[in-house]
């Protein structure tokens, strides 16, 4: 893999998983992929990539993502209504 954050030293990873999901009816961030929620899975391939530090945006599914994800890498978008640049 290549460590396309370690070219900078100071480069942050975000994933974003604030909407609703309607069309699947269940939140993308807490699919199961190989056993773990797909955003915990997504975080480790950006810190694996040498992104740090790696937070995850949460919005609609922010309760279910507080469960598996510590709150200091977690940021909760209370506007996630609004939509993407809430």
């Amino acid at each position: 893999m290549t460590n396309i954050c370690r070219t900078k030293p100071h480069s942050a990873g975000i994933v974003l998983s604030g909407g609703a999901s309607t069309r699947m009816t269940y939140p993308k961030g807490m699919l199961h992929y190989y056993g773990r929620p797909l955003a915990l899975h997504q975080m480790d391939l950006l810190r694996q990539a040498g992104c740090m530090p790696v937070y995850c945006v949460g919005g609609a599914a922010a309760k279910e993502l507080s469960d598996v994800i510590d709150t200091s890498e977690l940021i909760i978008n209370d506007a996630w209504e609004t939509g993407r640049f809430s």
